[in-house]
């Protein structure tokens, strides 16, 4: 057992503090302090692997949502430190099968190296799928694929992605962030329904269970994670999964009072206190007024005199919009046709009505051929000043 060292703890705290003081990230900060106890205290490389998913699984999240914090720098980095990180503990320790570990109130729980396989490899069916799809595609699937590859039926996991989604709508409420809110009770709505589903479908294909309790009156539970609160759980009752059923279906009322509650406090001069999640504006470089293309061609005419190289331009897409996965969808059409130096990201605000595009260079042509190629009608065109960092840039709008 490792014994709490002073001096190490306040290696912990300086290097917790050192990097919150040069990056102002606290994920990196965290991360890297994690990684320094599992060192310091010759912890096994399973947490740091566990944490490295849990940190992407946050990463994706957000990506879902388009939530940024502004005291979070980037999730994805702080994914791979602690992945590679734990991959180099992984060898020095002699690269085992299995761990055991101990959680808070619990006995000890086997991971194995195959299971951490197929963590990851769901991880990225998610991150793959979602640029080709959206993020409720995205989601699902990759709850579908965690069910077939761990074997799960019972929907308890689905209502359990529904209640993280419930409580983050709840506190992105308070905070001001209604559109974000009606995603996340969007996910929250997907996955209720799902876990609802699984249930009354194991419900018809397991009778068995509803004789015994109409046998015995109750339920007896025999599993690893229950065995760590107690070797046997009892729950009385004849109708275990009608249980499950009738609580789901209250909790989607629940939600729904709740959010015609809040939204007629809305529409009252009473409003709940806002924090504020800005993320830090970047500098961009002041743009001239617009410029006007050249006169509409056909297709066929803009491709012939477009002399923009596509495999050298630096081109940004970013989403002006509240509708999440856009400017990823815009990139794969773009890289799609041959372009291929894509920067993918969000605007600075969300409320972007028509698309914009601003150029290095004038070049009629470049603004044709997009329309073309996104099916555009109107796009906002401007010309950027000297040191843009970006050849073209599209902001996203709501109007095609």
């Amino acid at each position: 057992m490792n014994v709490l060292n002073p001096a190490k703890i306040a290696v912990i705290c300086f290097i917790f503090l050192l990097v919150l003081y040069l990056i102002s990230g606290l994920d990196l900060a965290v991360s890297l302090t994690l990684a320094a106890c599992v060192f310091l205290f010759n912890l096994p490389s399973v947490w740091l692997f566990l944490s490295s998913f849990a940190v992407f699984g946050l990463f994706l999240v957000f990506n879902f949502l388009s939530l940024n914090l502004d005291f979070i720098a980037d999730l994805s980095l702080s994914s791979y430190l602690l992945f590679a990180v734990a991959i180099v503990l992984y060898f020095r320790e002699g690269q085992k099968n299995k761990w055991f570990i101990k959680l808070p109130f619990s006995k000890e729980v086997e991971v194995s190296s195959i299971n951490l396989l197929k963590i990851g490899g769901i991880l990225a069916i998610i991150f793959l799928i979602y640029p080709l799809t959206n993020a409720y595609i995205a989601a699902i699937t990759g709850y579908i694929v965690f069910c077939l590859v761990f074997k799960k039926a019972h929907g308890k996991y689905a209502i359990a992605a529904a209640l993280f989604f419930l409580v983050a709508s709840a506190f992105l409420l308070i905070s001001g962030k209604d559109k974000i809110a009606e995603e996340s009770a969007v996910f929250t709505y997907y996955f209720l329904v799902i876990g609802v589903l699984q249930e009354v479908v194991d419900f018809i294909r397991n009778p068995q269970a509803v004789e015994e309790e109409e046998k015995t009156g109750k339920i007896k539970l025999h599993s690893e994670k229950l065995k760590s609160f107690t070797d046997k759980v009892e729950i009385s009752g004849k109708n275990f999964h009608k249980l499950i059923i009738i609580g789901s279906i209250s909790l989607v009322i629940s939600f729904i009072l709740v959010y015609v509650f809040l939204t007629y406090l809305g529409n009252r001069t009473f409003s709940l206190p806002k924090i504020s999640f800005t993320a830090t504006k970047k500098v961009k470089p002041t743009v001239t007024p617009s410029f006007t293309p050249t006169p509409t061609l056909t297709f066929a005419e803009v491709t012939a005199r477009l002399k923009l190289k596509k495999d050298e331009v630096k081109l940004a897409v970013e989403n002006g919009t509240e509708i999440t996965g856009l400017a990823a969808s815009t990139a794969a059409i773009l890289r799609e046709d041959g372009f291929k130096d894509i920067t993918v990201g969000n605007a600075e605000r969300q409320d972007y009505k028509n698309w914009e595009l601003t150029l290095k260079q004038r070049d009629g042509i470049v603004v044709e051929y997009l329309k073309y190629l996104l099916n555009l009608t109107t796009v906002d065109t401007k010309e950027a000043t000297t040191g843009a960092e970006y050849d073209v840039q599209l902001t996203i709008g709501e109007k095609k």
